[in-house]
């Protein structure tokens, strides 16, 4: 009887019961138990079940069950709207669509979760539990990079009363720890915006009020920006530290946009090319570098091998020092033309990147900025994707989006002889983490294959690009109709060149699709129509 509840509430009889754990409660009673006498009484009351559903919720929640604590919150939103309630209805409804919020944050959610703190902050009758809910909202508005926004409900809460009249916790201290997050993030968003000023003031309150909350907090984010802080990070180098993930964040995507637009799927992170290039960033940041990046190649390669990457790599790099108002935008703008120029004149499989920042002189009147992308590449499954993904849209299937876990478990089955058994390849999938998405739920649907595809007359060896065509070919003509299925949504491959009596000289291509699917859901059954002349002659 609320139009705030409506685009919240469960419609029709379809909706998911979330689960008790209990196998067949739904047909159970449950009955509530006073601790101090032992006396129970059935619940039933449309009071009880929200608090029943809420508790139920908050527990999966604490465990990051996020799917099952959204299920119950739903529910008890459902009840608190669609009976007639008792008691203190939108309290109560507040306080559910803020829990509710919050598995929406968790989640990435980030649009649905500032509904939810809205339509708590609008319901909320107690001016001092809207404190908690304009952080969050606000924090949820900065990870949107909407920063005014975030500003706004940041000011709100930080100015929601004196310290003596709010939130007083159960020993009858002040809750320091949310006003110290209050403006941290605020700190952050003016940090985003340039108003480093305003973001130094901010940090230095954060410290006053909590300072290992902070140093917690900032570890969390950023893994301390690889700084060893045993008490404080000065608030500038906060700033540099907010800075230099931004930067980091923007030309990565630059990059990745750029290989997708030149139709290569994602690259895989790399952690070997990663820490390669972390460590070569940091080290030679305040290196004068002089002779056309050679030192930053030795150094580079050198780390490599120490990692004992098992293909070929290349490294890029750019340094400059900006003017410290310079946008971050500005930045990494003038820094990916640099980079993406480079890297589009390679194919790679692999990426990791380097960042450090700092500033050239005490005044932070400068910042200084070092990227180094390392990329790589142990074989042609990069280009294998992309012929795949060609041939599934010349039909009307959509593409597969290379997944790292498939991949990695496709390249350590290509070193062995036989093929997984079944109850093996159903292990390494789940404990690969590749079904670790709680919001979509443990039903994951999968496949494996491969193929030999000979090497043609007068082809010495092939380069990358020959080898995931060739890889392509083989594993379409042999399984057809399973790989070009339009249920699958994921998938990794790893092709390596052999030579052995059975197969001659050949491309040998191993692949595992996937499938992650909602609980509940069922895969589609559509199978896309043969493959025609047109098709076949894509590849």
């Amino acid at each position: 009887d609320d139009s705030v509840s409506l685009s919240a509430s469960i419609e029709g009889e379809n909706r998911r019961v979330p689960s008790t754990g209990i196998p067949n409660a739904e047909y159970l009673p449950f009955y509530l138990v006073d601790g101090s006498t032992g006396a129970s009484h059935l619940i039933e009351t449309p009071g009880e079940i929200v608090n029943l559903h809420i508790y139920h919720g908050d527990n999966y929640y604490q465990n990051g069950d996020f799917f099952e604590a959204l299920m119950h919150f739903n529910e008890a939103i459902r009840v608190i709207f669609g009976t007639s309630y008792p008691g203190q209805k939108y309290a109560s409804a507040a306080l559910t669509y803020g829990k509710r919020g919050n598995v929406y944050f968790n989640t990435g959610n980030y649009d649905k979760a500032i509904e939810d703190y809205g339509r708590a902050i609008k319901l909320e009758p107690d001016v001092f539990a809207m404190f908690p809910l304009y952080v969050s909202r606000g924090k949820a508005y900065l990870r949107k990079d909407e920063n005014d926004k975030a500003i706004q409900d940041l000011d709100k809460a930080i100015s929601a009363g004196p310290l003596s009249a709010f939130a007083l916790s159960s020993d009858g201290f002040v809750d320091r720890t949310q006003r110290s997050e209050a403006h941290f993030d605020r700190g952050h968003a003016h940090t985003n915006k340039g108003e480093f000023d305003k973001a130094a003031e901010d940090f230095t309150k954060a410290y006053e009020l909590d300072s290992e909350f902070v140093n917690a907090y900032i570890a969390g984010l950023y893994g301390g920006g690889q700084d060893d802080h045993s008490g404080t990070f000065p608030p500038y180098d906060i700033i540099r530290i907010i800075r230099q993930d931004n930067i980091g964040r923007g030309v990565s995507e630059s990059l990745l946009a750029r290989r997708s637009q030149r139709g290569f799927p994602k690259p895989l992170r790399n952690a070997v090319l990663m820490q390669a290039a972390v460590a070569v960033s940091f080290n030679l940041a305040g290196v004068e570098i002089s002779d056309n990046g050679e030192q930053v190649s030795n150094e580079f390669d050198w780390r490599v091998r120490e990692g004992k990457y098992g293909g070929w790599t290349s490294v890029a790099y750019y340094k400059e020092v900006w003017d410290m108002h310079t946008s971050d935008e500005e930045i990494i703008l003038s820094m990916s033309d640099v980079l993406c120029r480079h890297a589009d004149e390679i194919a790679y499989d692999d990426f990791g990147m380097g960042v450090t920042c700092g500033y050239p002189n005490n005044n932070h009147s400068w910042f200084g900025v070092f990227i180094v992308i390392g990329v790589g590449c142990t074989d042609g499954s990069a280009y294998a994707v992309a012929y795949i993904n060609e041939a599934r849209e010349s039909i009307g299937v959509p593409p597969l989006e290379r997944h790292y876990s498939l991949t990695t478990i496709a390249r350590n089955y290509i070193l062995k002889d036989d093929y997984p058994s079944r109850s093996q390849f159903s292990r390494d999938i789940t404990e690969s983490g590749y079904a670790d998405n709680t919001l979509q739920g443990p039903s994951v649907r999968h496949g494996y294959s491969g193929a030999y595809e000979s090497i043609p007359d007068g082809v010495n060896v092939p380069n990358y690009e020959d080898m995931g065509k060739l890889a392509a070919s083989g594993l379409i003509r042999d399984h057809r109709d399973y790989l070009l299925r339009s249920d699958w949504q994921h998938i990794g491959i790893a092709t390596r060149l052999v030579n052995n009596p059975t197969h001659g000289r050949s491309v040998q291509a191993e692949i595992i699709t996937a499938w992650q699917l909602p609980v509940g859901l069922e895969r589609p059954d559509h199978f896309p129509p043969p493959l025609d002349a047109t098709t076949t002659d894509v590849l």
